[in-house]
């Protein structure tokens, strides 16, 4: 049994298990349907594990075409949650529409085809499927052609120049589309931007991403939103992050026919997390009520719409400083992390680990963050997030007094310089602290006192202090005065 197969049956919804069974029960006549009964016994399964439902039908008939039988119940799967979903949505609409036409061509009703052309163009236009409008001037002139009547040469030429202007909105669209992927990548690779940093300049002064108007459709507008909101939270101007992300808000609101409810999700996510970081919890729980609220308006991812809630939970908890918030939350991180393992991707795994472990530092409960950061270096860290990882595992190995570890830890750290050059100060900062402490223990609190000056001034450096944005350095090493190791 795949493990694709066992994740697929638990993501159905409830109306869609219900439409797969009347789907199968109609389109076959085989009583014994084999791909039914492993359908039947993975959907009981509440866990995977390898092998379990080959043991489950050893010695049967679907034994011998076990392989055959799973890539079968596959392809039903599929093809009855494409029937399911052809008529949930406009978009949908089209798709179903194109089918329709391209049949009554084949079979000669020209007119009819025609009649079904005109209605699906409109939904395309109201939906900004540009591609699919493509198709079905393509699909008009095909009509035009097979009636083989003359005096159609103004509609061919209107056809054309509704073609160059779908292309040029298409154009304008992709050239945007590609700036919202180049700022991801920076928001990514870069996490944050300073006066210094020439790429995000080059960026930033692309007349596309300067106003709006430059966007000529409504699909190129919800990138221009997108853009704005990161390219606030690029430089840290976070108010204006904050409003950026409501204007991006209202126009999908304005615009609700056009998206799915989960298109909400990461908006409310980075407004939710934009307001944490501005400290503003007011706006904050404003946003986690409508995050809460959402699944009343429509389908949601709901892995992915719980992971927001937790996640977004301790950002308000840290940036806002409740400590009461963080701790409720705390638990729940993890038991949802253990519990959504396989269904979450790597970088939202790493996210969970890095959330965890500082609640654990925050809160002073280091047994269980080295427990985790022991987790999350097992799992494997991505490339962005290793100093981070270093760091806070150096952290709570030095508030257990794990000596011994920290001498190998220091190494590694060391060596992230050439990876990290924009934290080369900070990572020398730590790295020269840790190694007096062990070479001259007697003498901790002297390199304790030079430690937090030395982390003061980075902290007030506006192109060195990005790393604290995520855990303030400079006010953990103050709380080691009042809490000695």
């Amino acid at each position: 049994m795949s493990k694709f197969l066992f994740n697929f049956v638990k993501t159905l919804t409830n109306r869609e298990k219900a439409y797969f069974k009347r789907y199968i029960n109609i389109h076959s006549k085989r009583e014994d349907k084999n791909y039914l009964k492993l359908y039947e016994a993975t959907e009981k399964m509440e866990t995977y594990r390898k092998g379990n439902l080959e043991k489950i039908f050893a010695g049967t008939s679907i034994e011998k075409h076990f392989s055959s039988e799973i890539s079968y119940l596959k392809d039903k799967i599929l093809i009855s949650l494409l029937n399911f979903n052809l008529n949930n949505s406009k978009k949908n609409k089209i798709l179903k529409g194109i089918l329709f036409i391209e049949t009554l061509i084949d079979k000669g009703f020209r007119k009819e085809a025609m009649k079904k052309l005109k209605y699906t163009k409109k939904i395309a236009y109201q939906m900004e499927e540009f591609t699919w409008i493509l198709k079905l001037i393509e699909l008009e002139e095909t009509i035009l052609f097979k009636e083989g009547i003359t005096g159609f040469k103004d509609t061919l030429k209107r056809l054309r120049e509704e073609r160059h202007k779908i292309t040029d909105i298409i154009q304008n669209l992709n050239e945007i589309h590609i700036l919202r992927q180049e700022i991801r990548e920076l928001q990514f690779n870069e996490r944050f931007v300073t006066d210094n940093f020439k790429k995000y300049k080059q960026l930033y002064a692309n007349p596309l991403i300067e106003k709006e108007e430059n966007c000529k459709s409504k699909k190129a507008k919800e990138h221009w939103h997108y853009i704005q909101v990161v390219k606030n939270y690029l430089i840290r101007d976070y108010p204006s992050g904050v409003l950026a992300s409501v204007k991006y808000l209202q126009f999908v609101e304005q615009n609700q026919g056009m998206f799915l409810t989960n298109k909400k999700l990461p908006l409310l996510s980075n407004y939710i997390y934009l307001s944490a970081l501005n400290k503003d919890k007011i706006q904050a729980q404003k946003g986690m009520e409508k995050l809460i609220d959402l699944p009343k308006e429509g389908k949601v991812d709901t892995v992915y719409y719980w992971y927001i809630i937790y996640t977004r939970q301790l950002e308000i908890a840290h940036h806002t400083n409740d400590k009461d918030l963080m701790d409720s939350y705390l638990e729940k991180n993890i038991d949802f992390l253990e519990k959504n393992m396989e269904q979450l991707g790597s970088v939202q795994i790493q996210y969970l680990f890095s959330l965890i472990v500082r609640s654990c530092i925050y809160m002073r409960k280091f047994e269980i963050g080295a427990v985790h950061v022991n987790r999350w270096l097992q799992q494997g860290i991505l490339a962005v997030k290793q100093l981070l990882a270093r760091l806070f595992s150096l952290i709570i190995h030095y508030e257990l007094n794990w000596t011994q570890l920290i001498e190998s830890e220091i190494i590694l750290l060391k060596k992230l310089k050439k990876d990290f050059p924009r934290d080369k100060e900070l990572i020398d900062c730590f790295y020269v602290f840790f190694n007096k402490c062990i070479k001259h223990p007697t003498q901790k609190k002297k390199h304790l006192s030079t430690f937090q000056q030395r982390l003061h001034v980075i902290s007030q450096d506006k192109e060195r202090n990005f790393d604290f944005e995520i855990l303030d350095f400079y006010q953990w090493s103050l709380q080691l005065d009042k809490h000695p190791t």
